[in-house]
C-alpha cells in the first residue's frame, strides 16, 4: 500500500504505528504551513481536526518537511503527522 501526493511516495511501513482499529474511521488532512505561506490554513484544519475526533474519528495530517515547531504544535493536539520530503512549496526556489 502506498499513500502519494504531487509524485512523492511514502510506503505503509514507515508510518510507523499508525495502525487502523476497525470501528474507527481515519480521516487524513494534507495540509503545509510554513513561515512565507503561513500557517492560516494548518490552523483551521486543527480545528476540524478537533471536531472530527468527537465524531470518534481519528485524524492523522500530511505535511511538507517544515519546521520542527510547526509539526509539533499538530503533535502537541495529540494528531499523528505523516512528514514528506518535499519541502513546503514556497521553499522550493
Amino acid at each position: 500500500m502506498r499513500l502519494a501526493d504531487s509524485g512523492n511516495e511514502i510506503q505503509a511501513i514507515s508510518i510507523g504505528n499508525l495502525k487502523l482499529k476497525t470501528a474507527q474511521k481515519t480521516i487524513i488532512i494534507r495540509t503545509d504551513a510554513c513561515p512565507e505561506i503561513g500557517t492560516g490554513h494548518l490552523f483551521r484544519c486543527l480545528r476540524l481536526a478537533r471536531v472530527l475526533t468527537r465524531f470518534e474519528r481519528r485524524v492523522v495530517f500530511i505535511t511538507s518537511d517544515t519546521a520542527p515547531t510547526i509539526l509539533k504544535v499538530i503533535m502537541e493536539e495529540g494528531f499523528d503527522v505523516i512528514c514528506l520530503k518535499q519541502k513546503c512549496i514556497s521553499q522550493k526556489n
